[in-house]
């Protein structure tokens, strides 16, 4: 699924990198360095990198590819209640 988040730079956000204003904004690191590949962000319709410096009322947009996990992967491994029950209380 590809989804565009749009945001309009405030005068109190310019002067940063896009990295640093998608940092400051909650993006986790490991996201913004995946987010580097080129095509990921453009600012006011031209296509940028993270290094670009934002300015007041800039329309920047991040594209973001959510990859789906195959469905039989499971994020937890799965654990018998019989495992738990002798191993977490003694």
């Amino acid at each position: 699924m590809n989804i565009v988040l749009i945001y309009t730079i405030k005068e109190a956000e310019s002067g940063r990198s896009i990295a640093a204003f998608l940092l400051d904004s909650g993006y986790s690191s490991r996201l913004v360095v995946h987010l580097r590949t080129p095509r990921q962000f453009s600012l006011n319709g031209k296509t940028v990198f993270s290094n670009t410096v934002l300015q007041p009322k800039d329309q920047l947009r991040v594209h973001v590819t959510e990859k789906k996990l195959p469905t039989r992967l499971s994020l937890f491994p799965w654990t018998s209640p019989s495992f738990l029950k002798t191993n977490m209380f003694s």
